[in-house]
C-alpha cells in the first residue's frame, strides 16, 4: 500500500446526520494499520483500503472528528515508499469538517520523520470547518509550512473551539491558515485562531485572533489584505502581564484593510503594523498598536472607538518616521481614557505626526480621549479631550490653522507644546495649560487663543511669543510674555493667575487690541533689565483703546503702562529699591490705587491721570517713592503717602494736582516746582524743599487761578540758614490767583509768599517739619498780602529778641514793599525756650506791611507765661511788655482797674490772672496791686 500521509480519528469518521439526510454514504474509519516502514506505523487519509467503502473521503464530504484519542494528520509530500507500493495521487480536499466538542485534530510537520526526511503538507478544505474542539497545527519542519488551507469558494471557520497554531522559531508561515483562488475567509463568533503563525488571505472575523504568547520574536502574522470585522471580531495580543506577545500585521502587495471590530494588545502584549500602507476603518483600538520601524503611513477612516493606544515611534535609532493619516472626517472616541500617542525620537518631530490626507479633514478626539507625546499635528482638529505634550524635554508640535477646543491643551511631565499660527477658539471648559516644571505651553506667531482658560501650574508657564493674541480669555495660572515678543489681547480677561513679564534686555509688550476690562484676583507682572524705558510694557493699538484694570485686579513690577488705563484696582511699583515703574504717553484714569512700595519709585511721566473721590496715588511703606516727572497732571481723588513713602515733584517741568486730597506728606523737591489748582484738601503736608538742608535753589509750590487750601494739615515752607527764599508759595496771575487758606489749615515754615492769601485758617511761622525742626522763623510776603477773617489764626512765638539772617529768636511776617497785612481772628503769642519775656523798653515787630496794616485781631492768647501788649501801626504789629493792671484796657492806669479786675474775678476772665499761673485765684489780687504800682512803661 502507498504510504502518503495518515490521520488518526479519536473515535473514527462518520457522516453527520446532515450528511446522511442528503444521501451521502457513510463511512467508517478502520484504525488498523495497513502500511510500515522504518518501524513507523501509519494510517493514510489517501488510503481507501482505510475505509470499509473502499475510498476516501473528498470532494462533497463531511468529515467528522468526535471526542477521544486526538486524530493525526501527516501529507508525505515525496510520494516515497515505505515497505508499501508507491503512493497514490494526493487525496481531494473534503467539504466540511467537523471537529466535536472535545475533539482534536493534530496536522502535523514533521522534520525528523522515520521516512528519513521532511514531511509536511496542508490539510485541504473545499467548504467548511465548524470547529468546536482543538485543531492544532504543528510544524518543526524549517524548510516549508503546514497548516489549514480553503481551496473553496466560500470558506469558512465556525463553532467555539481553537485553531492553535505552533509554528517553529521565527518562521510565522511554517503553521498557517490560507485560502486560495481569492475567496474571502469567514471566521466565525465564538471561534479563536491562537498562537504563533500566520494567517493568509482576505477575512470576514467575528471571532478572536489571539496570541497569548510571551516572546516577541514568536508573532501571529495576520497576511491579510482585508480584514473586515463585525462587531464580535477582535485581534488580540495578551501577554498575560508578562513578556510581550504580538500580533504582526504583516507587509504584502497593495495595502491593507482592518475595518470594525476590536484590536489591540493588552497585559503587556502588543499589534504591530509592519505593513506600508494600512487603514484602520470604523473599530475599536482596546489596546496597544505600534508601527514596526520604517517609514511609512497609517491611515484611519471612519470613527474610530479608542479604548486603548496607538502608538506612533517615529522608528529605530531616529531615522525613520511614522504618520498617521486621517481620510476623511474622523472622531475619537474613548470610555476608557484611550490615547493616540507620538513618539518622535531624538525629539525630531516629524519623525511622528499626525496629517489629513484632503483638506478639509477634520480628526475629533471626544471628552475621554487624548492625543499625547512628541511629534507634529498638521490635522484640523476639533479637541474636546486631551492633547499633551508629556515627553520629558521633548515637543508636540500643532499646525494646523484652526483648532476648536473644548478640552485640554496640556504640556506636563517636562513636555513642551509649541502651537504656530493657530486660532484655537475655546468653548465650555477648553484649556490651555502647563503643568509641573519645565513643561510649557508655547504659543508662536499668528496664534490666537479665543474664550476658555489658560495658565501654568506648579511651575509649568503658557509662554505667549511675539505675535500671539488672547481673545476673551480667563487665566488662572502662569502666562509669560517671551522676551522681545508684541503679544496683544482683545475683548475681557478674568485673570486669576499671573502674566509675567521677562527680566530680560528687549522691549517686551503685552498690547491692548481694543478697549477691555481685566478683572479677577490675579495680576500682570512687569519685570525690566536694568530699567530699560519700554523693556516691559502694557501698550495699545489705538489711543481710544482703554484698558480698565478692575477693582480686585492688579499690575504691579517695574515697567512702563503707555495705554490708556482706567485703573479701578491697583498699580503697584514693588520690585524693590532702584526699580521704577512709569505710567506715561497716554492719559489715564483712577477710582482704585496707584502705589510705590518696597522702595520702588513710580514715575508719571507727562500725563492727566483724572481721578474719582476713590482713586489714590501714595508713597507706600518700605519707601516708596512717587515721582512726578516732566509735568504731568493729577486731578481729584487723594495724593501722598503712608508709612515711610514718598511723594514729590521731582522735575523742572511742573507738576499739577487739582484738587486732590493729600494724605501723609507731598513733597517739591529742591530746585522743582509743583503746582496747585481749585481746592485742595490737604489732610497731611505739603511740603516745599522736602530736603535736608544744602544748596539754595529756589523751590516752588504754584498755583494757577484761585486756589482753596482746606482739611486738617498743613503746608510747610521749607527755608533753610540765610536763605529765607528758597521755599516759596507762588502764582501765576497776582490778580486772580487767590490762595485761600481755609479753617482747619495751617500755612507754616519759613520762605517766601507771593501774591494775595486770604486766612480763614493758621499762618504759623517756624515748623517742626523733620528737615527743618526751626520752631522760630520769617514768613516772607514777596507781593501782595495776606487777609485774615474771623476765623483765622496767626501763630506767633519767641523765644528771645535776636533778629539775624540765618537766625531768628521770634516769629515774624515780613513784607516787601508794597505788601499789606489786614489783621482779624486771633492771635496766639507763646513764649518758648524759658524766655521770660520782653524788658521794659523792649519791642518785636511781629508784622511788618509796607503797603499798610489794617484792622485788629478779635482775640489774643498769651502761652508760655507770655504778657505782651499788642500795638498796630500803619505798616506794622509790634508787641511790648503788658501792662496787666490795666484790666479795662484803657491804656492808663486808675482807679476804675480795680474795679475791672473785681469784676474779671468775679467772671473767670482772663483780665484776673495777674500772676500769669494760668488760673484765676485771690492770689491776683496781690499780684494786681504790685502791678499797679509798677505802673506801665
Amino acid at each position: 500500500m502507498a504510504c502518503t500521509s495518515q490521520l488518526v480519528l479519536a473515535a473514527g469518521l462518520a457522516l453527520s446526520s446532515a450528511s446522511a439526510a442528503s444521501g451521502q454514504t457513510l463511512w467508517t474509519w478502520d484504525q488498523t494499520p495497513h502500511c510500515t516502514g522504518n518501524g513507523y506505523t501509519q494510517d493514510d487519509w489517501g488510503d481507501g483500503d482505510n475505509w470499509l467503502v473502499g475510498s476516501w473521503a473528498g470532494p462533497g464530504h463531511r468529515v467528522e472528528i468526535n471526542s477521544g484519542p486526538a486524530a493525526q494528520f501527516i501529507w508525505f509530500d515525496d510520494g516515497r515508499d515505505i515497505a508499501c507500493v508507491p503512493s497514490p495521487p494526493a487525496p481531494p480536499a473534503p467539504e466540511e469538517l467537523f471537529i466535536d466538542t472535545g475533539g482534536m485534530l493534530f496536522i502535523n510537520g514533521e522534520q525528523n520523520h522515520p521516512i528519513g526526511q521532511p514531511v509536511q503538507l496542508p490539510l485541504d478544505i473545499a467548504g467548511t470547518v465548524e470547529n468546536n474542539g482543538q485543531i492544532t497545527i504543528s510544524n518543526t519542519v524549517t524548510t516549508s509550512g503546514t497548516g489549514l488551507t480553503f481551496s473553496g469558494a466560500a470558506p469558512a471557520i465556525t463553532g467555539s473551539g481553537t485553531i492553535s497554531l505552533q509554528a517553529l522559531g521565527t518562521n510565522r508561515a511554517l503553521a498557517f491558515i490560507s485560502q486560495t483562488g481569492g475567496a474571502v475567509l469567514t471566521h466565525g463568533a465564538g471561534h479563536t485562531i491562537q498562537g504563533q503563525g500566520a494567517v493568509f488571505g482576505d477575512l470576514i472575523n467575528s471571532g478572536t485572533i489571539l496570541n497569548e504568547n510571551g516572546n516577541s520574536l514568536i508573532a501571529l502574522e495576520l497576511h491579510s489584505p482585508t480584514v473586515m470585522q463585525t462587531a464580535t471580531g477582535v485581534i488580540r495580543a495578551n501577554a498575560g502581564g508578562s513578556g510581550n506577545a504580538e500580533v504582526h500585521l504583516m507587509s504584502h502587495t497593495g495595502s491593507k484593510l482592518i475595518s470594525g471590530g476590536r484590536i489591540g494588545g493588552q497585559n503587556g502584549g502588543l499589534v504591530r503594523v509592519k505593513h506600508p500602507d494600512t487603514t484602520l476603518d470604523t473599530l475599536t483600538i482596546d489596546g496597544l498598536i505600534v508601527l514596526n520601524e520604517g517609514t511609512f503611513p497609517i491611515t484611519a477612516t471612519g470613527d474610530i472607538v479608542n479604548d486603548g493606544e496607538l502608538r506612533l515611534t517615529g522608528g529605530a535609532g531616529g531615522f525613520d518616521g511614522h504618520t498617521l493619516r486621517i481620510d476623511g472626517d474622523s472622531t475619537w472616541s474613548s470610555t476608557t481614557g484611550g490615547e493616540l500617542r507620538l513618539e518622535a525620537v531624538q525629539n525630531i518631530s516629524g519623525r511622528a505626526k499626525i496629517v489629513g490626507v484632503n483638506p478639509g479633514d477634520v480628526l475629533t478626539s471626544d471628552p475621554s480621549h487624548a492625543i499625547r507625546g512628541n511629534g507634529e499635528v498638521h490635522v484640523e482638529l476639533d479637541n474636546q479631550g486631551t492633547i499633551s505634550a508629556d515627553n520629558a524635554a521633548f515637543d508636540l508640535h500643532l499646525f494646523y490653522p484652526t483648532l476648536p477646543n473644548s478640552g485640554s491643551l496640556l504640556a506636563e511631565n517636562g513636555g513642551n507644546l509649541r502651537m504656530t499660527g493657530i486660532a484655537i477658539n475655546q468653548t465650555g471648559s477648553g484649556e490651555v495649560r502647563s503643568i509641573g516644571t519645565n513643561s510649557d505651553v508655547f504659543l508662536g506667531a499668528g496664534t490666537t487663543v479665543s474664550g476658555g482658560t489658560a495658565g501654568g501650574t506648579g511651575g509649568g508657564a503658557v509662554v505667549a511669543q511675539d505675535g500671539s493674541t488672547f481673545n476673551t480669555v480667563s487665566i488662572d495660572g502662569l502666562i509669560e510674555i517671551e522676551n522681545a515678543g508684541v503679544v496683544t489681547t482683545f475683548g475681557n480677561t478674568t485673570n486669576t493667575g499671573v502674566v509675567q513679564f521677562p527680566a530680560t534686555g528687549s522691549a517686551t509688550e503685552l498690547r491692548l487690541g481694543d478697549s477691555a476690562t481685566w478683572s479677577g484676583s490675579g495680576e500682570i507682572v512687569l519685570d525690566t533689565f536694568n530699567n530699560g524705558l519700554g523693556f516691559a510694557n502694557i501698550g495699545y493699538d489705538s489711543p481710544t483703546d482703554v484698558l480698565t484694570n478692575a477693582a480686585d485686579h492688579t499690575i504691579r513690577g517695574n515697567g512702563d503702562i503707555t495705554n490708556a488705563i482706567n485703573n479701578l484696582g491697583t498699580i503697584s511699583a514693588d520690585k524693590g529699591a532702584f526699580w521704577m515703574f512709569r505710567l506715561r504717553d497716554l492719559d489715564k484714569t483712577n477710582s482704585g490705587t496707584i502705589e510705590a512700595v518696597n522702595a520702588s519709585r513710580l514715575r508719571i511721566d507727562a500725563i492727566t491721570i483724572n481721578q474719582t473721590a476713590t482713586g489714590r496715588i501714595v508713597g507706600g511703606d518700605g519707601g516708596g517713592f512717587v515721582s512726578l516727572d516732566n509735568g504731568p497732571t493729577i486731578i481729584g481723588g487723594t495724593v501722598g503717602t503712608e508709612g515711610d513713602g514718598v511723594f514729590e515733584g521731582n522735575d523742572t517741568l511742573r507738576p499739577i494736582l487739582d484738587s486732590v486730597t493729600t494724605t501723609g506728606r507731598v513733597g517739591v523737591r529742591i530746585g522743582r516746582e509743583l503746582e496747585i489748582r481749585g481746592t485742595v484738601t490737604n489732610n497731611g503736608e505739603i511740603v516745599v524743599h522736602t530736603d535736608v538742608p544744602q544748596f539754595a535753589i529756589t523751590t516752588r509750590l504754584h498755583r494757577t487761578g484761585p486756589v482753596t487750601l482746606t482739611g486738617s494739615g498743613r503746608l510747610v515752607v521749607n527755608s533753610f540758614n540765610s536763605s529765607d527764599l528758597v521755599a516759596q508759595i507762588s502764582y501765576e496771575n497776582l490778580a486772580t490767583d487767590i490762595l485761600t487758606n481755609a479753617p482747619g489749615h495751617r500755612i507754616e515754615g519759613r520762605g517766601g509768599l507771593h501774591g494775595n492769601i486770604i486766612n480763614q485758617g493758621t499762618i504759623a511761622p517756624g515748623s517742626d517739619y523733620e528737615n527743618t525742626n526751626v520752631d522760630t522763623a520769617r514768613l516772607y510776603m514777596v507781593d501782595g498780602g495776606i487777609e485774615c477773617q474771623a476765623t483765622a489764626t496767626l501763630e506767633i512765638q519767641v523765644g528771645g529778641t535776636a533778629d539775624t539772617l540765618a537766625n531768628s529768636e521770634f516769629d515774624r511776617i515780613i513784607g516787601r514793599v508794597g505788601t499789606t497785612f489786614e489783621c482779624a481772628g486771633s492771635l496766639h503769642i507763646e513764649n518758648i525756650n524759658g524766655f521770660g519775656g520782653l524788658s521794659t523798653g523792649e519791642s518785636i515787630d511781629i508784622i511788618e506791611a509796607p503797603g499798610g496794616v489794617t484792622g485788629t485781631f478779635d482775640t489774643v492768647t498769651l502761652a508760655g507765661g507770655a504778657s505782651y501788649e499788642v500795638e498796630y501801626l500803619s505798616d506794622r504789629v509790634i508787641l511790648k511788655p503788658a501792662c496787666p493792671a490795666d484790666t479795662n484796657n484803657d491804656g492808663v492806669l486808675t482807679p476804675a482797674d480795680f474795679t475791672a479786675w473785681i469784676n474779671a474775678f468775679n467772671n473767670d476772665l482772663p483780665e484776673c490772672d495777674q500772676n500769669a499761673d494760668g488760673s484765676c485765684t485771690p492770689t491776683d489780687f496781690t499780684a494786681w496791686i504790685a502791678n499797679f504800682n509798677a505802673g506801665c512803661s
